[in-house]
């Protein structure tokens, strides 16, 4: 078994190289903007309906939703729900997922506090290795 200063030097080793993989200084972690995350969603996209599985409706379309009189949609596939799916289930979850798509894009939270939307972190452990209530 490793002692703690075998740990730490692996750590150390680790976090060498970790920086000198992405140009940051060891121990900084350099936060990327939202929109450069390779995960990253544009709200209300194409992307972001077809993760939602709706589409903009169209007259072959039986179950349509719009918010505020706006396009209408429905659902890319209601077999994924089962055959004995109630239509009224059906209406909710589009409700939900047109709900979704339509609302405007959420803050992003600031680690500044005088800034809106501040968020701080609720435990940053300090000690190497980490002890105490995990």
């Amino acid at each position: 078994m490793a002692t703690n200063k075998e740990l730490e030097q692996q750590i150390k080793e680790l976090s060498a190289q970790v920086a000198m993989l992405t140009g940051t200084p060891s121990g900084q972690v350099a936060p990327l903007p939202p929109e450069e995350r390779a995960d990253y969603i544009a709200p209300g996209s194409k992307e972001h309906m077809v993760f939602l599985g709706i589409h903009e409706a169209t007259k072959d379309d039986d179950m349509t939703y719009s918010v505020d009189g706006g396009k209408e949609f429905a659902l890319t596939d209601i077999t994924i729900f089962g055959v004995n799916v109630r239509p009224e289930f059906l209406k909710a979850i589009l409700m939900q997922k047109v709900s979704s798509f339509s609302c405007p894009a959420p803050e992003i939270q600031s680690t500044d506090p005088s800034k809106p939307h501040y968020a701080p972190a609720l435990w940053i452990p300090d000690d190497v290795p980490v002890s105490g209530i995990v």
